[in-house]
C-alpha cells in the first residue's frame, strides 16, 4: 500500500493481515511473519472499513453499493451482492459512488453476514439492513427503512447509519445523530 491512502485497521486471522485502502478501493492480504503482499483485490468503490474474515471468507462492503466475498487463502471472488436498488452513481468526497452506499461494514451475526446500505432514512428511498448468508451471498431477510416523504427531520437533522447491533435475536442499526445549531 503506497502513495499515502488511507488505510483501515488491520484484521488477523489465518496467519495474515487484512486491510483496505479507501481511496485505491483495495483490499489486500499480507504475509503477518514477512509483510509480503498475498494478494490485492480491487473494488468498484471506496472501502471505508476493515473487511470481516469468517471461516476463510473475507467480507467487506464498498462505496459502490455492493458486498464483496473473496476467498480469504487467495483473494478470488466467491459472490457479489447488489445492495442498492438501481445501479447509480453521484459524486461524493471526489470520487463516483452509490448514493446507497454500504455503511459500516459486514458484520457477522449468528452466523449472517449483517450490513446496512445507504446515507439517511429520508434521502433516495431511505436505508435497508440486509442480512445474507455469507457462504452463498443469497439473502436471508431485508428491511427498508424509509422516511423519504415524513415532514420535517431532514435539514434540521442529519442521521447517519453507523454500525449494526444484535443481541442474539435481533438486530438494530445504531445511529449518529448531527443536529445543525
Amino acid at each position: 500500500l503506497r502513495g499515502g491512502d488511507r488505510v483501515t485497521s488491520p484484521v488477523v486471522a489465518a496467519g495474515e493481515v487484512f486491510v483496505a485502502a479507501t481511496e485505491t478501493h483495495c483490499v489486500s492480504a499480507f504475509d503477518a511473519g514477512t509483510g509480503e503482499t498475498c494478494w490485492t483485490y480491487r473494488a468498484g468503490g471506496r472501502v471505508q472499513t476493515a473487511p470481516t474474515i469468517f471461516k476463510g471468507l473475507c467480507l467487506f462492503g464498498s462505496q459502490d453499493g455492493w458486498v464483496y466475498c473473496l476467498r480469504a487463502g487467495d483473494g478470488q471472488l466467491v459472490w457479489r451482492f447488489r445492495a442498492a436498488p438501481v445501479e447509480r452513481r453521484i459524486l461524493a468526497f471526489g470520487q463516483l459512488e452509490s448514493p446507497w452506499p454500504i455503511v459500516g461494514g459486514v458484520s457477522i451475526i449468528n452466523d449472517l453476514a449483517c450490513f446496512v446500505a445507504g446515507r439517511h432514512p429520508a434521502a433516495d428511498g431511505g436505508i435497508s439492513v440486509h442480512v445474507l448468508d455469507p457462504v452463498t451471498g443469497k439473502t436471508v431477510w431485508k428491511k427498508n427503512i424509509d422516511q423519504t416523504n415524513k415532514p420535517g427531520g431532514f435539514a434540521a437533522r442529519f442521521v447517519i447509519p453507523e454500525i449494526l447491533v444484535g443481541d442474539g435475536k435481533s438486530i438494530g442499526v445504531a445511529y449518529r445523530t448531527h443536529v445543525d445549531p
